[in-house]
């Protein structure tokens, strides 16, 4: 044989060599190929929830989230998989459930706890995952869990996806200060309780149903928030909401029917004195005479004369009858011409040259300065004379700070 030929012989049988190996590389790494994808981290509908610190805690209520990702990560698999909370990392096959039934704050059972959790299969991209009510919490509140899910229920199934999920303690509510204020509300309260997040948009609340304004989270006992407008002479239902559930509060708050009002004070000498008056009520009230029989100089018609009428008294202002057609406590001055500009808003104007004459609720003889001092301006449902006056006669405004009047030179 030539040694050519030998040569080319050669080449061929270490060509077919490498050719052969390399097909039997291939066929090994195609065998070693793990049997399913890795797992994924996940997106939580809520990545907190309720949960419960210790045996003496009200139960949680039970919780259903979501947790899904942009691969189809449940592809193939069945309705079922399976699902825990686990304190300690997941595991990358399906752990044994080592669950504290009665965790205390403080436990030293941290990163042994492993809570079975519901999960079903909604579709390739997102499964439904349920939070059991009463939680355990391994250490005080918050606990940190991780949720861990797995293909399905056997001791080998691998883990699939993942997300971290946190436990706290529901809220509770035990105080509002100050516990009452005007009906217009507009004022800043304080709520004091537990299990409050530390960031103001972990926390929502309502005072009467309806929703709290400017909430501002103070630490995990406190926040405070801007009280709505509520109905006169009710009081209200605080609720407050957190992830971790609702705190419920009864008889939280009383709404008074106060008036707070601008300005707050004027001259004797001055004849034209237009007030603001904010309140509550105010279209319901009629301020136009409904008589139409006056007299000279007369400020009340007996028995017929009831319309709305808003007063400057000093103190608390009384139409009962002391003497023969003479006011308890009557008005120093009318605030008239009222023009009402919604049910919380109303102006009046004032002539404090010519005041009244309290015990007669008439204008004085002769043209009488309405005397220096503080006085209370008070909006009254209806204004008129009689030996008694029944309840529903006398829907006055609660006198408050706000709706102190002074006459005085400043």
């Amino acid at each position: 044989m030539s040694k050519t030929k030998s040569s080319r012989i050669r080449r061929r049988i270490i060509r077919s060599g490498v050719a052969t190996a390399a097909a039997t590389a291939t066929v090994v790494a195609t065998m070693a190929a793990p049997a399913s994808a890795a797992s994924v981290t996940l997106t939580l509908s809520s990545a907190v929830g309720p949960g419960t610190s210790d045996k003496n805690t009200a139960p949680s209520d039970a919780v259903t989230i979501t947790a899904s990702a942009t691969s189809a990560w449940l592809s193939g698999y069945s309705a079922q998989v399976k699902a825990v909370l686990s304190v300690a990392a997941c595991a990358t096959t399906v752990p044994a459930a080592t669950t504290d039934t009665a965790p205390v704050a403080g436990s030293t059972t941290t990163g042994l706890i492993v809570v079975d959790v519901t999960a079903t299969r909604l579709t390739d991209y997102k499964a439904a995952i349920g939070i059991p009510a009463n939680l355990p919490m391994a250490t005080t509140s918050p606990q940190k869990y991780n949720i861990c899910v797995y293909s399905s229920s056997t001791a080998t199934a691998p883990l699939i996806g993942s997300a971290a999920y946190t436990a706290a303690v529901p809220p509770t509510a035990t105080k509002v200060t100050p516990a009452s204020g005007l009906a217009t509300g507009g004022n800043t309260i304080t709520i004091t309780g537990s299990g409050f997040p530390t960031t103001s948009s972990g926390l929502t609340g309502t005072l009467g149903g309806v929703p709290l304004t400017g909430v501002t989270a103070l630490g995990p006992s406190t926040f405070k928030a801007t009280v709505p407008a509520g109905k006169p002479n009710t009081t209200a239902v605080l609720t407050v909401t957190t992830t971790a559930g609702t705190a419920t509060l009864q008889a939280a708050y009383k709404y008074a029917n106060g008036i707070n009002i601008a300005p707050n004070t004027a001259p004797n000498t001055a004849d034209q004195v237009y007030v603001d008056v904010m309140g509550s009520g105010f279209s319901g009230l009629s301020f136009e005479s409904k008589s139409g029989v006056g007299g000279a100089g007369r400020l009340l018609t007996p028995a017929l004369d009831t319309k709305a009428r808003v007063f400057l008294v000093s103190g608390v202002y009384d139409p009962s009858i002391i003497n023969t057609n003479e006011y308890k406590n009557g008005p120093f001055a009318e605030c008239g011409a009222v023009a009402v500009i919604s049910d919380r808003e109303l102006i009046c104007g004032m002539d404090l040259t010519n005041g009244y004459d309290p015990a007669k609720g008439t204008v004085y003889g002769t043209k009488t300065a309405v005397k220096e001092g503080t006085y209370t301006l008070t909006v009254v449902n209806v204004g008129k004379l009689g030996a008694t006056v029944a309840t529903d006669d006398l829907l006055q405004t609660d006198l408050s700070s706000g709706s102190t009047f002074t006459v005085a030179p400043y």
